[in-house]
């Protein structure tokens, strides 16, 4: 028990770590509360209350007192290696009166070059935002590795931060990452039948490959959607 409770989060939530697992009883074990059980840390829970069930690993007894073991709901697992120490006198050691701050995870992505897997609000973030976090957690990359590619520091930083600062990403920050990460990019816009008095039933599709915008009819929007199918077809092949 010597040095908990201490802490680890899966990016977005933060679990309190209360020790090795056998340490308890079944009457002291708390639901919600993390523990350390054959090198990984899960979260205690009651499989019936589906509140607690899915962020993290999770432990819990079946109705017959067997023990279960489920990783979290990607199938991760989180080792016990991942625990923190989040004492009053480390963060007051570490911690100048000017300092900048960022989520913890963010700053282990830059300052570490750990896998970036920024946290998505559906409510806060907008749908560009949203795909650059998506395209992060699909990749398990860093962004420690696009740094080298700026020449002056605050160039990255303020990259970074259009991407977690709860504002709206600019087209800026957004082409430069669509740019730095390799990616190609297909908008399409049509009417969605709303408007009663100026409707259009032509439909707009952009694409970043040729950098081209181009105006179609419905009719061709079949053909169309065949083509990029296809060309996802030969992604994935």
């Amino acid at each position: 028990m010597e040095n908990f409770p201490r802490y680890v989060t899966d990016g977005s939530n933060l679990l309190r770590v209360k020790g090795e697992f056998l340490d308890f009883t079944e009457d002291e074990l708390e639901l919600g509360k993390g523990y350390v059980y054959e090198g990984n840390v899960y979260e205690f829970i009651d499989p019936a209350k589906s509140d607690f069930y899915g962020k993290f690993p999770s432990i819990f007894y079946d109705i017959d007192g067997n023990l279960h073991t489920e990783p979290d709901l990607l199938g991760k697992l989180i080792p016990a290696s991942k625990i923190k120490s989040n004492s009053l006198d480390e963060i007051i050691n570490k911690t100048n009166d000017d300092d900048s701050y960022y989520k913890e995870n963010d700053v282990a992505s830059i300052n570490d070059g750990e896998i970036y897997e920024p946290e998505i609000s559906e409510d806060e973030d907008d749908f560009l935002k949203r795909i650059l976090k998506t395209v992060f957690r699909i990749k398990q990359t860093t962004v420690a590795r696009f740094r080298k590619k700026f020449k002056k520091p605050y160039g990255f930083t303020n990259l970074f931060q259009g991407l977690n600062k709860k504002t709206k990403i600019s087209v800026t920050t957004w082409q430069t990452w669509v740019e730095l990460l390799c990616l190609d990019v297909t908008i399409i816009v049509n009417d969605n039948g709303k408007d009663v008095v100026d409707g259009f039933d032509d439909v707009i599709i952009y694409t970043s490959k040729n950098n081209q915008i181009k105006v179609i009819s419905q009719e061709e929007l079949h053909e169309e959607m065949k083509n990029i199918e296809n060309e996802i077809t030969r992604l994935n092949n």
